[in-house]
Formats: C-alpha cells, sequence, structure tokens
C-alpha cells in the first residue's frame, strides 16, 4: 500500500481474492465478481509515453489492448480501469514535465514511460510521489538498486539490457560467433546496452572488434 492506494489485478480463474506485497509496498488483490469499493467506480492510471516513436505508438496501443479486454470482463474488483494518455514526444524535459503533471492527478499507477532517456529523469518524481511506475525502459541503471537511489516505485516490464545480454550471447556461441564490432547510440539505453553486451561477450571470449558510436 502506497500512500494509502492499493494495485488491483483481476485474477479471472476463480472468485477468490489473493493479496500479495510488491517490492514497493503496494498491495495487490486479484479476484472476480466483486463490487468496486471506489465511489467513481473507476481505477484511474495515468500514461506518460512517446507518441511520436514506434516504440510508443506500440505501447499504448498495447495497454489500449489490455484496458479494453479487463473492462470486457468487468474490470478489477468491478471497477472500470481509465486511463488517461499523454506524450512526451521522446525528450526528457518534456517527458519530466509531463510526469510531474501526472502524479499530481493521484493515479494508482504511472503506465510509461518507454525510453530509457526519459525514464531516467522521470522516475525519481514517481518514486517521491510513492507511485508506482511500470516502465518499458532497458538500461539496466533503471533498476540498479546502487545507481536508483533505493527506489521500490520502478518496474520493468521487459528484460534490462543487463539481463538481455547473456541471452543474445548464448545464441551468439551457438552459431558460431567469434567476433562482433558495436555499434550504439551515446544515451542511457545505448551506452548502458552497449556495456551490457560487452561485458557478457568478453565473459564468454568472444572479441570486441570496433565500437562505434
Amino acid at each position: 500500500r502506497a500512500r494509502g492506494r492499493t494495485l488491483l489485478v483481476l485474477d479471472t480463474a476463480g472468485d477468490e481474492a489473493e493479496t500479495t506485497t510488491s517490492a514497493a509496498g503496494a498491495t495487490t488483490t486479484a479476484a472476480a465478481g466483486a463490487e468496486c469499493p471506489h465511489e467513481n467506480n473507476s481505477v484511474f492510471l495515468f500514461a506518460p509515453y512517446e507518441e511520436n516513436q514506434p516504440a510508443g505508438v506500440n505501447w499504448r496501443a498495447g495497454i489500449e489492448h489490455a484496458v479494453a479486454d479487463i473492462n470486457n470482463e468487468g474490470g478489477i474488483l468491478g471497477c472500470t480501469v481509465e486511463v488517461q494518455f499523454e506524450g512526451t514526444q521522446g525528450d526528457p524535459d518534456i517527458g519530466l514535465q509531463v510526469v510531474s503533471e501526472g502524479v499530481e492527478l493521484d493515479p494508482y499507477a504511472l503506465l510509461g514511460t518507454v525510453f530509457s532517456s526519459v525514464t531516467n529523469v522521470n522516475m525519481v518524481v514517481a518514486q517521491e510521489a510513492e507511485i508506482p511506475q511500470f516502465v518499458g525502459a532497458e538500461a539496466p541503471d533503471i533498476t540498479n538498486r546502487e545507481v536508483n537511489g533505493d527506489n521500490n516505485f520502478i518496474f520493468r516490464t521487459s528484460f534490462g539490457g543487463d539481463n538481455a545480454a547473456p541471452k543474445l550471447v548464448t545464441f551468439m556461441l551457438e552459431e558460431g560467433v567469434q567476433k562482433v564490432d558495436i555499434i550504439y547510440k551515446n544515451d542511457e539505453f545505448g551506452a548502458g546496452g552497449a556495456g551490457a553486451h560487452r561485458d557478457a561477450m568478453e565473459a564468454e571470449g568472444i572479441e570486441i572488434g570496433e565500437e562505434i558510436l
């Protein structure tokens, strides 16, 4: 439970509720066929996203699809899920402003952002507001507690670069790859991902050739 809020997840497998506590201290309750406990009969989520980028467009489409499915099945504990989307233009400064304005709406959770460079700036705002934030960002530092200030409110929806790299390296070894050049963008995602892949390849004896920014 964060700031008196409870995160609710619909369990379509049965009517009995199951309650767990996340690392953020947020209580997650799963139940079906329940009556919404809120006066407005809704659960409000705020979704900052990169509206001018394919990753952001896909992020919004996925949220809309999931929310439609959940609401068609009766919502969460009988509550309709409502989402407000706001674009960040993929810009860290605009993303910070959008998330700062979003937390003032007191959502149950934030769904976004996707870009690591944008998330790295705005996730502190969600942390200070004690609002769980689910992101698509994959830069290793996003969930590195030694770097992110013990942020208990940030959650990934996909592998970070440090987790994905060993899986790619395993595939490369199976294909007989012996030497690799690395091309990356010098931002949180690019530099962080390049570092994670470099470490994973060197650990398995794959030679690193040129590194091009």
